[in-house]
This record gives structure tokens, sequence and C-alpha cells, in this order.
């Protein structure tokens, strides 16, 4: 009879305890999908930061300096909210090495002719804005009902509006034959 009941206690015990097991499984994958997403995101804002003081210091026209202090104070204030974000969250961040296609793209900007880095700039922040958002609206929904996605909502108008204003800046500099 002490067996059937341990038996029993046992299998109860499993019953109640299985659930939990996959909670854990499922909570742990969303932390680490949070985290490879603000790592993303934390990497991305010290690209930007970068850029646009790389932008200040090169640009030629008043739109593309202005537009490099925009993505210094944006992306810096974004910066600040994601840590915070992630500290209050328990989230780790991960530090990121440059890749290789930012390298090649940091060079191809360095290494342009003057008269053409306004264009040049704004054509690379144009891309690399749409290709941000799209990884984030891709990561929100993965994470949706979570407090990281609540955040990508709060991240997502500014990058929203940089792209903007980088199609704006190659439109303006197309139309002007504006390449200096």
């Amino acid at each position: 009879m002490k067996n059937k009941t341990s038996l029993v206690a046992l299998m109860i015990a499993s019953i109640t305890l299985f659930p939990l097991v996959g909670a854990a499984d499922s909570e742990s994958a969303t932390t680490k999908e949070a985290s490879k997403v603000l790592s993303d995101l934390h990497h991305s804002n010290r690209m930007e930061i970068d850029m646009g003081q790389f932008a200040k210091d090169h640009a030629k026209t008043d739109g593309v300096r202005n537009f490099g202090d925009r993505l210094i104070s944006d992306h810096q204030d974004a910066d600040k909210q994601l840590q915070a974000f992630a500290s209050k969250n328990n989230i780790a961040i991960e530090e990121q090495k440059t890749s290789l296609m930012e390298d090649v793209e940091m060079r191809k900007l360095q290494s342009a002719d003057q008269s053409k880095f306004d264009l040049e700039f704004a054509k690379a922040m144009r891309s690399d804005h749409k290709k941000d958002i799209s990884k984030l609206q891709s990561a929100q929904k993965k994470l949706e009902g979570t407090g990281t996605a609540d955040f990508i909502t709060q991240v997502l108008p500014t990058l929203q509006e940089h792209e903007r204003i980088a199609t704006d800046l190659v439109n303006e500099l197309e139309k002007e034959g504006k390449t200096s």
C-alpha cells in the first residue's frame, strides 16, 4: 500500500511539475531571444552614433550634417533607454564585434569621393534603417506579449523617422545633382 501511495504522489508531482519545466524552457527561450534582439539593437545604436559623427565631420551639406547630429542624439538616447530596460528586466546585453559587411560599408564611406559622400551616406542610412526596422518588426512578432515587444514599439517610430529623413535626403541630393 505504501508503494501505491508513493507512486500516486510521484504521478501527481510529475503532472504538476512538468508544465512548469516547459514554462521555464519557454521563458528561457524568450529571454535568449530578447537578449539577442537587444544586443543587436545596442550594436546598431553604437554604429549609428559612429556614423553620425562621421557625417558631422565629413558632410558638405547642412542637411546631412544635421542628420548626423540627429543620429548621434537619438541613438544615444535610445541606447540609454535600452540599457535601463535590459537592466530592469535582467536581460543580458552582449557586446558584438563589427561585422565584415559593416566594415566594408564604413570603408566605402571613408574612401568615397568627397563630392559623393553626402549622397552615399544618405543611401547607406536609408538602407541600414530599413534593415533594422525589418529585423525589429520580425522580432516584435516573435516576442509578442512581452516587455521587449513593447520596448520595440517605442523604438520603431524613431527608426522610421530616420529612414524617412535619409530617403528625403537621397531624393533631394539626387534631384539637385548635389553629390557634394
